[in-house]
């Protein structure tokens, strides 16, 4: 039975952490969240291959933790993974988590390492009490870019990089025909420097630290899990629950390199999603986004460009440490109202749509085209308290945009002035291996913003650049938006050269038809298979013409009926091109399943 929403759950925590991604103990039932606790093995496997250690984080989807590899070889190296833990009624053979690996599966890893796609080394599935749960298997990676902007903002060049490595992230994923449909600062992660991962333990718990536990309490009679009798324990909630950590800057560990995670709600460009929403904030979506979200009968549909919106947003908010669509209360009013103080009053089709959400009248004449979108009246405040703030704004900065008075605005760091100019010096004179690393100082320390931390401000110059490039990612009409590939040429980038994006080999685009023909087949051996469905998931991100696609489910059944000798396994073996060792990391290949009673695990 689901307690979330109906009734109260009967188990609470100890005692509540602020400001603390701690889940909630409802998570802990059938359907829901695994419970796990420190010291736990985590695998397909009685022994379990991976040790509990600490807590990354928890989420709507589930846990995240670090842990370490007992099967790592050489055995004398100790290996740090991160166990993303899927709560049982997201685990589905078919979810989203697998399905991008099916996309990127002719991809070779070095590539998605080069541009920054953090992608599952391997999978397993763990069964218990709460239901068949499916984990994946990441590097180590460090802190979301949340926090950067507040340490890093006196470091121009330092926040260029990140952002054009952001750029060039989903330039790649556009360029393979996918869209990222969450693309938010906490969806990129810091790389940790090469070895981080293989640090010995005792060294771990110098720079990470310790693991916070919360107790479970009944509520009936206040008693914790320890004081309860061994039949009293409900065995699907754990006697526990961790608080996240995060490595601190200080740690000395970081890169100045972002990698995109949280690929999950990934949709082709040519196949958005037919209902509701990729689960994006509202803060950081597209218009089209937002009012699909609404009412699934609007007729935008996401794509490339709405990806193209939030990365703008996100680029703010590393830039300016402030995406102007965000506040305290985000509803549909108040980014409304953000949208308009920054762009413009909104116009046709959302204004109409927005206008019947709110009950409000819309006028005949107000529609798209027959008015100036600067004649049009702002849907949520009266135009002459729009008119009013923004001739002030004028008077007092020079700019009637709410946005750009922001960016005019000089800004405090979570820094101490002499700090900042001691890294500035170091690394100007660090070697080209020491200035891959995140600048830091051991005195680097949260201050009291309002009392001593240093002031920024931006250039005019450099406002007016940074504009230019956020105005044409931010355009009410998807098709009127700037493309990756334009953004990653804009001047505020200086120069900063794209990538050439390598073609795959023959070998993995054979084994992609392969796979597809694998896909296929298992839709008509599983029995759903229906008319409605004509075009699968794995075939149509592979851009094949329909009669392409029609031939292989025709020929599929004597396809597999030739070759069916060979398992999945057999096969990638056959024809997977193994590369060689590049940068000093061994790319791991592509997940799959591996046998209930295996001891170790294949990667391709």
């Amino acid at each position: 039975m689901s307690y979330l929403g109906t009734q109260r759950f009967p188990y609470e925590l100890e005692f509540p952490i602020d400001d603390s991604d701690i889940e909630d103990p409802r998570r802990y039932q059938e359907g829901g969240f695994h419970p796990i606790v420190l010291g736990d093995r985590l695998g397909p496997c009685s022994n379990g291959r991976f040790r509990v250690v600490n807590k990354l984080g928890a989420g709507g989807y589930g846990t995240v933790w670090l842990c370490q590899d007992t099967h790592h070889k050489p055995i004398t190296v100790t290996k740090w993974r991160v166990v993303k833990v899927i709560a049982a009624e997201k685990s589905t053979p078919d979810c989203p988590d697998l399905k991008i690996l099916d996309h990127f599966r002719h991809v070779d890893r070095s590539t998605l390492d080069a541009f920054g796609i953090c992608l599952p080394i391997e999978h397993f599935w763990l069964t218990g009490p709460n239901g068949h749960h499916l984990a994946l298997v990441f590097p180590w990676h460090g802190c979301t870019l949340e926090t950067v902007s507040d340490y890093y903002s006196f470091h121009t060049a330092l926040i260029k990089d990140m952002a054009f490595e952001l750029a060039e992230s989903l330039r790649f994923m556009h360029s393979q025909g996918l869209c990222h449909g969450d693309f938010r600062p906490c969806n990129v992660l810091l790389r940790l420097l090469p070895g981080a991962d293989e640090m010995p333990e005792s060294e771990l718990w110098e720079v990470l630290p310790e693991p916070q536990k919360v107790r479970i309490i009944r509520i009936c009679d206040d008693k914790v899990f320890d004081e309860l009798p061994s039949a009293d324990r409900p065995n699907n909630i754990p006697e526990y629950i961790v608080a996240p950590v995060e490595l601190s800057f200080v740690s000395g560990l970081y890169t100045r390199h972002p990698v995109l995670i949280d690929l999950g709600v990934s949709f082709p460009s040519q196949q958005p999603p037919q209902e509701g929403t990729t689960g994006i904030p509202i803060s950081f979506a597209a218009p089209e986004s937002v009012f699909r979200t609404l009412d699934n009968t609007c007729r935008p549909l996401l794509g490339p460009a709405s990806d193209i919106w939030s990365l703008a947003c996100t680029l703010a908010h590393l830039r300016v440490s402030c995406n102007p669509f965000q506040s305290d209360d985000a509803n549909l009013s108040s980014v409304a109202r953000s949208w308009e103080e920054t762009l413009s009053p909104l116009p046709e089709p959302y204004r109409s749509k927005y206008r019947e959400i709110k009950n409000i009248e819309t006028p005949l004449d107000e529609v798209w085209g027959d008015k100036p979108v600067s004649q049009l009246d702002p849907v949520v405040d009266p135009k002459a308290v729009y008119e009013g703030r923004a001739e002030r704004r004028l008077g007092r900065c020079g700019t009637r945009n709410w946005f750009k008075e922001r960016m005019m605005r000089v800004r405090r760091l979570e820094i101490f002035p002499e700090v900042a100019s001691k890294m500035l010096e170091e690394e100007e004179e660090a070697d080209s291996k020491m200035k891959e690393m995140l600048p830091f100082d051991e005195d680097m320390e949260v201050v009291d913003i309002y009392e001593q931390g240093m002031q920024v401000k931006m250039k005019k110059e450099e406002i007016e650049l940074f504009w230019d490039l956020l105005e044409g990612c931010w355009r009410w009409k998807p098709e009127e938006r700037v493309s990756v590939e334009e953004m990653v040429r804009h001047p505020w980038f200086e120069g900063r050269q794209p990538r050439m994006i390598p073609k795959p080999g023959p070998w993995r685009i054979v084994v992609r038809v392969l796979w597809s023909f694998r896909d296929c087949i298992r839709t008509f051996a599983s029995g759903w298979f229906d008319g409605g469905r004509v075009e699968d998931w794995s075939l149509t991100v592979t851009k094949l013409p329909p009669n392409v696609v029609t031939a292989y489910k025709t020929i599929g059944k004597f396809f597999f009926a030739l070759f069916g000798s060979l398992t999945p396994s057999a096969l990638r073996k056959k024809l997977i091109w193994r590369p060689k060792t590049f940068p000093s990391i061994s790319p791991p290949g592509t997940p799959r399943q591996a046998p209930a009673d295996s001891t170790d695990w294949e990667t391709w």
